[in-house]
């Protein structure tokens, strides 16, 4: 048991490290482009389809990261649909496939919490920011991101520890994450002692992103509008923005739900 986790530390625990902050990082980043981006277009402004899309948003929660990577792998990778038909294939086997697979899964986290405080920010900032001619893009970035901070950033803790805790996506697509060695030191090696321990070094991981959320919330104090008549109301779009703003928002719905699940519902149909 010793020799094990002497052996873990000194020749795999530093790639592990590396392998899982390279992820963590990843994983963030793109989940909160693709939720902070979305959540803001559906909770301001009026376009084709935004209703629907506001629902569809939400439903890569619905389906396992895992499950994700398998489709796409199937979908992309050698020997999967575009392969065969096109002659082309996306290595997803590698840090940017899980990166991929855990974002488009779990960006709706960032996107319910974004989504929830765009909608209840007070109308008189945008009044006073439209007074002094703010564009639509310092409007986002000054008054828009400053007040949904708190909640973004939540969402983001949240993104974050399910990143740490992903065994499936990670060990499928073929990337050493601190959770994958757990795994390895469990099952491969039938060491409980070891994978104890390392258990016990990330959940203090985790507990450090926790006291991080509380010593942040606590020391900005923010709070929120909860008066209805204050809450902003949707604007407008022209209908090339309307158009622009429906696509972005069906594409990330699309990658992330849609064509899983069209793919998974295919292979059912298919094996029968």
């Amino acid at each position: 048991i010793k020799e094990n986790l002497s052996h873990f530390f000194d020749y795999l625990f530093l790639k592990f490290i590396k392998d899982t902050f390279i992820i963590s990082v990843g994983v963030l980043c793109l989940s909160l482009i693709l939720g902070v981006s979305s959540a803001y277009l559906i909770a301001n402004y009026d376009f084709y389809f935004c209703k629907i899309l506001e629902k569809l948003l939400i439903l890569p929660l619905a389906i396992p990261a895992y499950i994700l990577a398998f489709v796409y792998v199937g979908i992309m990778d050698f020997q999967g649909f575009f392969h065969e038909n096109f002659g082309f294939r996306i290595d997803f086997f590698n840090h940017y496939g899980v990166i991929f697979v855990l974002a488009i899964s779990l960006y709706p986290y960032i996107y319910l919490f974004a989504k929830t405080a765009f909608k209840s920010e007070a109308k008189e900032a945008y009044e006073v920011a439209k007074i002094m001619k703010y564009s639509e893009f310092r409007i986002f970035t000054r008054v828009a991101l400053l007040s949904a901070r708190p909640a973004i950033f939540s969402g983001a803790l949240l993104v974050l520890m399910e990143t740490l805790s992903d065994y499936g996506a990670s060990a499928y697509l073929g990337v050493d994450t601190f959770s994958a060695g757990i795994f390895k030191l469990w099952y491969d090696l039938n060491d409980s002692y070891s994978s104890s321990v390392l258990s016990g070094i990330l959940m203090l991981f985790v507990f450090l992103i926790m006291y991080v959320d509380y010593y942040y919330k606590n020391k900005h104090h923010y709070s929120f509008n909860q008066n209805l008549a204050l809450f902003i109301k949707k604007r407008k779009l022209n209908p090339i923005k309307q158009i622009l703003s429906c696509i972005y928002c069906f594409m990330i719905a699309f990658v992330g739900f849609i064509l899983p699940f069209i793919w998974l519902v295919y292979w059912g149909l298919k094996d029968h």
